[in-house]
């Protein structure tokens, strides 16, 4: 006889509007020469944070615009043409000094080592060389915290995971902080050409440990 018990705890909470998702607990009884034996798995806690760069309408703030901010030559299209799904896409474009789009996120709820996942759809200029995707720890305001992790971005967007009218996905795992929020940027550093970056379903998630 097998018995699954399922506690739906979801709901939105946070600033950003972090998913709480369904944590289950499971109780497999198993009835074998007269003994029971009870088998208990539950499941980690799981934030997740999700930008689609959609215009932001009533009740969708958490998911558009809002939140990101720039620095030099970057920001945000709609209806251009230019995003991967929907109409909505965040840009990095320069031929010099560090440019990127940036966003705060915070996750109070995890501790520090805990597991978690970066990815986003990005397309990217052929001459690109030097641009990254990558997350800070939160500790200091003005960005300069740890570099949890990385990637580096050269090249166009091509093979790969899911390559879609030049978009590929790309991801990377990284362990949380000591300070409940991290920094989650892409952008790249202009090396005298006019090199770009689009961007487009940017999504962070935690597990909390244990």
């Amino acid at each position: 006889m097998i018995v699954n018990l399922k506690a739906d705890t979801s709901g939105k909470y946070g600033e950003y509007g972090f998913m709480k998702k369904s944590m289950k607990l499971f109780f497999n009884v198993a009835i074998a020469l007269g003994t029971t034996v009870i088998s208990t798995q539950a499941l980690a806690f799981v934030q997740k944070f999700e930008s689609d760069f959609e215009q932001n309408t009533p009740g969708s703030e958490i998911n558009g615009t809002s939140g990101w901010f720039f620095t030099r030559g970057a920001g945000l299209d709609y209806g251009k043409g230019f995003s991967f799904r929907g109409k909505g896409n965040a840009w990095v474009r320069n031929t010099t000094e560090w440019n990127a789009i940036n966003r705060w996120i915070n996750m109070s709820r995890f501790s520090e080592g805990d597991n978690c996942v970066a990815s986003a759809w990005l397309r990217t200029s052929d001459n690109l060389t030097d641009g990254y995707m990558s997350v800070r720890d939160g500790s200091k305001s003005d960005g300069t915290g740890t570099i949890l992790n990385e990637i580096k971005l050269a090249g166009p967007r091509t093979g790969g995971r899911g390559n879609i009218s030049g978009y590929r996905q790309e991801s990377f795992t990284f362990q949380m902080g000591s300070s409940g929020r991290i920094l989650f940027y892409v952008g790249l550093w202009g090396k005298g050409e006019d090199a770009w970056i689009q961007i487009d379903d940017v999504t962070v998630s935690c597990r909390r440990k244990g």
